[in-house]
């Protein structure tokens, strides 16, 4: 099983891309909330990963709100747990964060990465621009 969130459509493919070379199923986190489905089960031997977005160096809003209702049952003890983040300009602590927060419903990843990608977020590139031009020198006319 594999969770993500997308609000765009990059985490979407990330995990697609997992489950197609794992053979695993990718479960959306907006459908489990839609449906308040709080409980997952991961059975015996299936991989639980999970893809999210980077989102001011830390986890989603929608995800953390998940997991302060989520149990989550890894079935037996055969299990291989992953975690990745997608983030354009920097991850700051979303992996220690990740792992903080899913070890309050038991689980604990056995690997964690960070997967660099166009960051898609233009409002701050709008803002660096702006300040950029506001504090060049002038030149002469």
């Amino acid at each position: 099983m594999i969770l993500y969130f997308s609000a765009t459509g990059t985490n979407k493919y990330v995990a697609e891309q997992i489950a197609k070379a794992t053979g695993e199923k990718i479960v959306p986190l907006k459908e489990l909330m839609r449906q308040e489905k709080y409980s997952l089960t991961v059975p015996e031997g299936e991989i639980f990963g999970v893809v999210m977005p980077t989102y001011w160096e830390g986890l989603p809003a929608i995800l953390l709100d998940y997991l302060t209702k989520a149990e989550i049952h890894l079935e037996g003890s055969n299990h291989y747990c992953f975690f990745v983040a997608t983030y354009g300009c920097d991850y700051g602590n979303i992996l220690s964060t990740a792992q903080k927060e899913f070890g309050k419903v038991g689980i604990s990843f056995d690997s964690l990465y960070a997967a660099r990608f166009v960051d898609n977020w233009s409002p701050m590139f709008y803002r660096w621009i702006y300040n950029l031009s506001a504090t060049a020198p002038r030149q002469p006319n």
